[in-house]
Order: C-alpha cells, then structure tokens, then sequence
C-alpha cells in the first residue's frame, strides 16, 4: 500500500491564503492535504510534495465545490476538515452577498458534505474581527462575545452558530 494511503487525510479549505499555506506546510510531513485553493501552488510558494493533492476549486460554485469534494472522499477518505476559506474585504466596499454566498453557504454545503464523508473532526477559523475590538489592554479570547457587526462578521457568526449546531449531531 503506498505510505501516503495509510496516513490520515485533511482537507484544507482557503489552501492559497496565509494560514492556509502555512497549516498546509506545516500538516504534510505527517499527513496527506486534500488543498482546496483559489490560486495554485506555485502562485503559494509551496514546492510539489507527494502528500499534498491541491485541487484548484471555487468554493462558491457549488456543483464543482460537490464534485471536487466529493471525488477527494473517494479517492483518499477524508478525515480531518479545516475549513478556512472566507472572504474578506478590507475596505468592505462589497456587498453582503459576497459575503453571504462565500461565508455562510459555502459553509453549509461543506458541513452537509462533511456528514456523508464520516469525517472525525471538523475545524471551522474565523478571526478576532468577528468580535468588536476590546477596551485598551484588555484582549480577545475563544469564549468573547461574537458582537462585530460588519459583513464578514454577520457572516462569520452564522457560520459559527451553524457548525455549533451541526455538532450536536
């Protein structure tokens, strides 16, 4: 059986973004990454690796997002999900639905996914702009409240309650 087989498979949403390329280099010496990313690997600066499978895909296009989700869970079965794709507009010049489409139901249709994959553990990231910014010297923490209320924000909180509720099943 070939060694990459036997180790645990992650799927890495957002791959091409920051903490997405970084958590990829750092996870694929010991597990095999199913990356899902908008930009290639090249584009990421992350050399060919034999445990890493980058899957060029738009998570908002939601029959190809199925399709290569679902052709992943059938060729390595996915284990692990990290879900870190979003967007995010630092000058929040775009509509809400942008951030609808990207940050709420993109995260719906992976969570409905997740379910008929088995998958052992689902690692849904959001940032601390999804909390107002705290009083000077105090600081944001995993139990802060979810109290921003900015496009990104709304839609990080709904996608929050979301995978809350998803994991009560």
């Amino acid at each position: 059986m070939n060694e990459s087989k036997t180790k645990a498979t992650i799927l890495i949403t957002g791959a091409s973004g920051f903490i997405g390329s970084h958590l990829v280099r750092y996870l694929c010496p010991d597990y095999l990454i199913i990356a899902f990313a908008r930009r290639t690997q090249k584009e990421v600066g992350l050399a060919a690796n034999k445990n890493i499978h980058w899957i060029l895909v738009d998570i908002t296009d939601e029959q190809k997002f199925e399709s290569a989700f679902t052709k992943a869970n059938n060729e390595y079965h996915i284990d692990y999900i990290f879900h870190l794709a979003a967007y995010y507009d630092f000058g929040d010049q775009i509509t809400s639905d942008v951030y609808e489409k990207t940050n709420v139901q993109s995260t719906r249709q992976l969570l409905e996914l997740a379910k008929t994959a088995r998958i052992k553990r689902f690692i849904y990231t959001s940032s601390l702009v999804a909390s107002n910014f705290p009083e000077p010297g105090d600081l944001v923490y995993e139990e802060s409240e979810l109290d921003a209320t900015f496009p990104y924000a709304l839609t990080k909180q709904a996608g929050e309650e979301m995978v809350r509720e998803a994991a009560q099943y």
